[in-house]
């Protein structure tokens, strides 16, 4: 799960002029981060997670999880913001 909070700050860093959910990321980039996100959850489900010795987490542990990632992108946002504020 710590490739997605990284491939996540991808996009809020991509465009500096406004803010992640008003700009598009390439398509590569959105397609691979959506392509991390979902192997990274799923990989202890399926049978090549099995041979590596996976275990799935408990749900409460993934929620946390998303919400750390949550408050991530959005922190990375504000300090964006600011950063560009000030050199601008």
């Amino acid at each position: 799960m710590n490739l997605t909070p990284c491939s996540g700050s991808f996009d809020s860093l991509s465009g500096h002029k406004k803010p992640f959910y008003q700009s598009r990321p390439d398509r590569f980039l959105a397609w691979s981060v959506l392509v991390i996100a979902v192997l990274t959850v799923f990989l202890p489900y399926i049978p090549l997670g099995k041979i590596f010795g996976f275990l799935p987490l408990p749900p409460v542990v993934l929620t946390i999880m998303v919400i750390i990632t949550v408050i991530y992108v959005a922190l990375s946002e504000i300090i964006k913001r600011r950063f560009y504020k000030r050199t601008a």
